[in-house]
């Protein structure tokens, strides 16, 4: 069994895990999702995921009700640490009471030279903090109380936070005054369609190629196309910077001008993954609720022929991922959110089934006016 610690948008994380091992969770509670999935499995293909910060394997469970829940962990941690080299560890808590300078105490009266390597007053600890005591060869386990279960993890695998934090912070043409997309929300959007090597994913709103890139790191092909010449340059120039920095060996794309109106694809596009234009730059909430409304009536046009086209284009159980906007509004009792409906034919798309219970993939980052609700449909 597998545990996957879920990201910021935990909604949109278990999307990307459910369409790449092509399961659902067994178990989920907050911000965790457990899967009956191999470890190996899963090692093979984390390095893919963009929602999840970390993972890790049950080593243990014991029921909720044990007299003795401290003395339960602690023959769990004993069994996992005495037979390794380097006995630092962390412990992080969910919904389990332990005191944890007395657990320590005792782990290391029965277990010498065990080190906490962390804070005890700290009941869970962030990614940059399990990444930390990895590297230093140590171990991290998450105590995790479910129904009448407490499940026992060892940490397997961190989310390398370095890796994200270059390529968005360090491509030469990045504009964030027209906006970017995420570099973590691109990766999820590329394995939400499901795409290998052997296909090949259209962006018909290229911008900086953000989701080129993304997919060029995943070894698939891409199609990017976009109306604005400075686009289609900043793009190619965020791709050439790929192959320089190493993150890439070789990129296989193909990016000009073309607007999406005029499109001719070649027969190899097997999806479309794309941000649209999501309205001017905002820095603060609408005025009322009309003027949301209104300024979706001015860019929706742009998802009607997205949808047309991509109805055009791609062939059954192919998939069309795309970001709609959502607006913040002023109104009596404070801000509140307006997420545009969206007209689809069902006779054209429908939903994942593996999906289809989680509901809108909302992507609202703080002091956001304008967020994102990522949508995905499969051609009938």
């Amino acid at each position: 069994m597998i545990v996957f610690f879920l990201g910021s948008h935990p909604e949109v994380s278990l999307a990307e895990l459910r369409l790449v091992f092509g399961v659902k969770e067994v178990i989920r509670w907050l911000g965790i999702a457990l899967f009956d999935l191999e470890g190996e499995t899963v090692s093979k293909n984390f390095f893919k995921l963009g929602g999840t910060p970390r993972y890790g394997s049950v080593v243990g469970e014991f029921p909720k009700s044990t007299e003795n829940v401290e003395n339960a962990l602690q023959s769990l941690l004993v069994k996992q640490l005495k037979n390794v080299q380097r006995k630092e560890y962390v412990l992080s808590l969910y919904g389990v009471r332990v005191d944890k300078r007395r657990f320590h105490k005792n782990l290391k009266d029965e277990l010498s030279g065990v080190k906490y390597d962390g804070k005890f007053e700290e009941p869970q600890h962030t990614p940059a903090a399990s990444a930390h005591v990895l590297l230093r060869g140590g171990h991290e386990f998450s105590a995790i109380s479910h129904n009448e279960t407490i499940y026992v993890v060892k940490t397997e695998r961190v989310q390398d936070a370095k890796f994200w934090s270059i390529v968005d912070a360090e491509r030469p043409a990045r504009d964030m005054k027209i906006g970017m997309l995420p570099s973590k929300l691109a990766r999820m959007m590329v394995n939400f369609t499901k795409t290998d090597d052997s296909g090949k994913i259209w962006d018909p709103f290229v911008g900086q190629g953000t989701i080129a890139m993304q997919s060029a790191m995943l070894g698939i092909p891409v199609y990017g196309t976009d109306k604005s010449l400075v686009s289609i340059e900043n793009a190619k120039q965020n791709m050439l910077w790929l192959v320089k920095k190493g993150l890439v060996a070789q990129t296989t794309h193909k990016l000009f001008v073309e607007p999406i109106e005029r499109a001719k694809l070649e027969k190899s596009i097997t999806a479309i993954a794309t941000e649209p234009f999501l309205g001017k730059p905002r820095f603060k909430p609408f005025a009322n609720e009309f003027l949301a409304k209104r300024e979706w009536r001015e860019v929706s046009r742009l998802y009607g022929v997205l949808l047309q086209t991509a109805s055009r284009f791609l062939r059954k159980g192919q998939r069309l991922i795309f970001v709609k906007p959502t607006f913040a509004f002023l109104a009596e009792n404070g801000v509140r959110w307006y997420n545009p409906p969206l007209s689809t034919s069902t006779d054209a798309w429908k939903i994942p089934e593996l999906v289809k219970d989680i509901g809108a993939l909302l992507w609202v980052q703080r002091d956001n006016v304008v967020g994102r609700e990522i949508v995905i449909l499969e051609k009938n």
